[in-house]
């Protein structure tokens, strides 16, 4: 799936409670503004958004990922409705 022009998603793997994802910016951003995408993860019974993640390319081109305000590196395994 793209969002907002710029940035693909893409569903790795999943099951009820679990499911992985891929986030692949698709162009390098060469304006003078910070792009931001907020991704919101919904349960299918009830639409209750359980956790929201915010990817933002900035204009120096480079990819920043957030959960609860928390920087999302590559040491983090995974991320969820109860935490980091």
């Amino acid at each position: 799936m793209i969002v907002a022009g710029w940035l693909e998603i893409s569903t790795m793997d999943g099951v009820a409670g679990s499911t992985q994802v891929s986030v692949h910016a698709l162009s390098v951003n060469d304006t003078y503004e910070d792009r931001t995408v907020t991704l919101n993860f919904k349960t299918t019974a009830d639409e209750i958004t359980r956790a929201s993640m915010t990817i933002t390319q900035t204009a120096n081109n480079i990819v920043v990922i957030t959960y609860n305000d928390k920087a999302i590196t590559r040491e983090n395994k995974a991320i969820g409705y109860g935490g980091l």
